[in-house]
């Protein structure tokens, strides 16, 4: 029996073919393995070389980092080498010129392994450097895109000789007329290519498309064959079934997307119907018009709920926005026809829920319009809950609808109804829980539960708390994975948890922590977007994903990492405004995306770039604001962005810049926070502009006037951590006002109110350093997955 190795393939590479858009090989090749699904009938079996196959091909080595041309291999190469099972080496001339890569297959040939090699050709053409046939049609020595070593066989004392090998090679090159062209990891680059190069209309280049998909496919599965130690056409047939079968998955909700299309088209008719009939009084055709309406109540969830969700995720905004109108119009029939019936009133709850969320996910969002549907749907589950206290199925409703009242009163601030909300929420669930233990749905709701209640304390600053509230909705995510691996909505709902621990993990300083909790929640994300990768919600997820890593990586002074990350998460979030260009939400998205691009550049200590991000993102907040200028949100961050502004304007030595941009901002801030003095976030932004301008005034030796700034500041810290005792960004903002406040008196002599100042921001860090966690629960392994 084979030895087990630790790393399953190697990717050996020449960096120069994993930066271009869109042909980024090494990065693609290595997530296109480890994502790979082995079907469900060769796992576990035993291949020819008498090992396991697993279902899960991971984990893959790719050194990461550039090497010099002279470098010798790195203690870390060989090792992982020697550990390595297959060795996968990317061709293309580029990879020839590399003697990084030529040590690599050499090092690998001399331990006897040249039958575990594989080429995949991205690239040029093989042999071309002495094949007199190639030669004699066009082909030069400079297309080579065999490495010298691949070229040759060598003998058993791992010595190269001069016979001429023979390698397994993998062909992800193009076919241009029976000429090869270099390759394309991503098909909808491929598709901009042929647009822009070509005369081809739409179907001819879907043809080409569709073909390269095909062979891109194939290749992969052939590399993958060559992994697993089976034959490729063992791999191919049963991969056509699984992937079949997975198929006829979607199929089943197309076709049931295609029935409730073919029934909404009729309940307009069928409502008109029934009012006509209801009229004339005849009974007979009053009872066809409400078959035809019992036929729409009984896809009234997948209208309300998965219609939508596939909207989402697939459809641009302005297409959906109509498609969506169209459905509320339809549903508002249904209702209005009959009130009484436990199946309406079930409808026009769902109806209700259904109108918040799209308020909700919508780009205007208007927490105080959901808020009266939000109250009618949940006193009409309460009722029917009542009614009916035996019907699992409706507490599962008013589990959801308590979240949905918890959400909305957060947004606006109401934290005692947010917090006996989510409570509720989460009380209920683990009733149910007790009643059906392991049920996938109760877990899955009680996870929920426990993530919303998680959401409450990162609001409310109380860290510790959320991070308890987090890791309950994990492990209870991760038993749910145990019962179905394949679920992908679990997947995805990993993901989120995972975010969000990392987030929090960050904020109270433990960044190894974060850095792994982000790690899981990218590896996640890379898997769905792999299998989906139209899927315009995991895409935003996935580039979130890549912004948290780069936050992370900045806290850890780790500039060239976080670049990397940050960089790849603007590349998303840009294409994904280029595909949806209505969509303001996706903006907003971008803006952030410009913001942390930003702060990397000041970590960098390149204040003039800094500056130019900044001011992208700017103007892509004003055209926000253009568009929606009620949008508490986006007025929240155009001052922010004045800030951000001002504050590189002042470094520059800007300083009447800087002044009039901090005025700016706390103008915005001040009549945000005015105009709906409940909302929290609100608040502390007025206090953070206005800490800025005081900050400004101290700076220029103006004492009176920073004082007058501070004291109000301090007036409104004091107000609000009256209402979130626990908050712990309110105490260090407090703590910072209290310290600007002990240098201003002392600056003007007055030393009681210095020493007073002092004393209270001392006993403001004691309580922020009393609350830390004593003991923190470890995060599965990332193979673990």
């Amino acid at each position: 029996m084979t030895k087990p190795y630790k790393y399953q393939a190697f990717i050996s590479y020449r960096h120069a073919d994993n930066k271009e858009q869109g042909r980024q090989w090494a990065t693609w090749l290595h997530q296109a393995i480890e994502t790979y699904e082995v079907p469900n009938d060769l796992v576990g079996k035993t291949n020819s070389n008498g090992v396991e196959i697993p279902a899960r091909i991971y984990p893959i080595f790719r050194d990461e980092e550039e090497l010099p041309a002279d470098a010798d291999l790195g203690n870390v190469i060989v090792k992982a080498l020697d550990d390595t099972q297959l060795l996968v080496v990317l061709c293309s001339p580029r990879a020839v010129q590399s003697t990084y890569v030529s040590d690599e297959i050499d090092y690998f040939k001399k331990l006897g392994r040249s039958d575990h090699i594989i080429a995949a050709m991205i690239d040029g053409e093989p042999n071309a450097s002495w094949d007199e046939g190639k030669l004699k049609v066009g082909f030069s020595v400079g297309d080579e895109c065999f490495p010298i070593p691949l070229q040759f066989e060598y003998d058993n004392n791992g010595r190269c000789t001069d016979k001429h090998a023979e390698p397994l090679a993998a062909d992800f090159r193009i076919n241009n007329n029976g000429m090869p062209e270099q390759g394309w990891t991503s098909i909808e680059a491929y598709r901009q290519h042929l647009k822009s190069t070509t005369k081809f209309n739409n179907k001819q280049i879907q043809v080409k498309l569709d073909t390269y998909q095909k062979q891109q496919n194939l290749t992969l599965l052939k590399i993958i064959a060559g992994i697993i130690g089976i034959p490729l056409g063992d791999l191919s047939q049963r991969d056509k079934a699984y992937q079949l079968d997975k198929a006829k998955q979607k199929a089943r909700i197309l076709k049931r997307w295609l029935t409730v299309v073919f029934v909404l088209a009729l309940i307009a008719l069928a409502a008109g119907l029934f009012a006509y009939f209801k009229k004339k009084e005849a009974i007979l055709q009053k009872q066809i018009a409400e078959k035809s309406l019992d036929e729409v109540r009984e896809n009234i969830d997948f209208i309300n709920l998965d219609l939508r969700e596939i909207l989402i995720r697939y459809v641009p905004m302005s297409k959906r926005n109509k498609v969506i109108e169209k459905m509320d119009i339809l549903v508002n029939r249904l209702q209005n026809n009959d009130n009484t019936s436990f199946a309406n009133k079930l409808a026009v709850f769902n109806a209700l829920t259904n109108k918040v969320d799209v308020i909700a996910r919508s780009d205007d969002l208007d927490p105080n319009q959901a808020m009266p549907l939000i109250r009618k749907a949940h006193r009409i589950i309460l009722a029917l809950v009542d009614s009916y206290p035996d019907n699992e199925k409706l507490k599962l409703e008013l589990v959801k609808s308590w979240n949905n009242v918890g959400d909305f009163n957060l947004h606006l601030s109401s934290i005692k109804e947010a917090r006996i909300a989510y409570y509720s929420a989460l009380n209920l669930s683990k009733v149910l829980n007790n009643t059906k233990i392991k049920t996938p749905r109760y877990l899955k709701l009680l996870s929920q539960s426990y993530n919303k209640t998680g959401i409450l304390y990162t609001h409310t600053g109380e860290d510790i708390k959320a991070l308890k509230a987090y890791e309950a909705s994990l492990e209870l995510m991760n038993q749910l994975i145990e019962l179905d691996p394949d679920n992908l909505s679990y997947v995805e709902a990993l993901a989120e948890i995972y975010g969000e621990i990392g987030n929090v993990h960050r904020y109270v300083g433990h960044l190894d922590k974060s850095l792994q909790a982000h790690q899981v929640q990218l590896m996640a994300l890379q898997k769905l977007v792999a299998i989906d990768q139209s899927d315009n919600k995991n895409q935003s997820s996935l580039a979130w994903a890549y912004g948290h890593l780069g936050q992370t990586y900045m806290s850890m002074m780790d500039t060239d990492k976080a670049g990397e990350m940050l960089q790849l998460e603007f590349e998303i979030k840009n294409r994904l405004l280029e595909s949806d260009t209505e969509n303001v939400m996706l903006q907003n998205d971008l803006y952030w995306s410009y913001v942390g691009l930003a702060e990397l550049e000041i970590a960098k200590i390149d204040l003039n770039a800094a500056l130019l991000n900044y001011i992208k993102a700017h103007k892509l907040i004003e055209s926000m604001i253009k568009r929606q200028p009620k949008n508490f949100t986006f007025q929240n961050n155009y001052s922010f962005s004045f800030v951000n502004i001002a504050d590189i304007q002042l470094k520059l030595g800007r300083n009447k810049m800087a002044l009039n941009n901090y005025k700016k901002a706390h103008e915005i801030s001040t009549k945000n926070a005015n105009s709906n003095p409940r909302d929290i976030e609100l608040q502390l932004r007025m206090v953070m502009t206005g800490g800025r301008e005081a900050a400004f005034y101290f700076k220029s030796g103006d004492y009176s006037q920073a004082l007058h700034f501070y004291q109000p500041q301090l007036n409104i810290l004091q107000r609000l951590l009256k209402q979130l005792p626990n908050n712990r960004n309110i105490k260090k903002d407090l703590y910072q006002t209290y310290l600007s406040l002990e240098n201003i008196h002392y600056v003007l002599k007055d030393k009681e109110l210095s020493i007073n100042a002092r004393n209270m921001a001392a006993e403001i860090l004691k309580e922020l350093n009393i609350k830390k966690p004593n003991k923190e629960k470890t995060h599965k392994n990332l193979s673990e997955l």
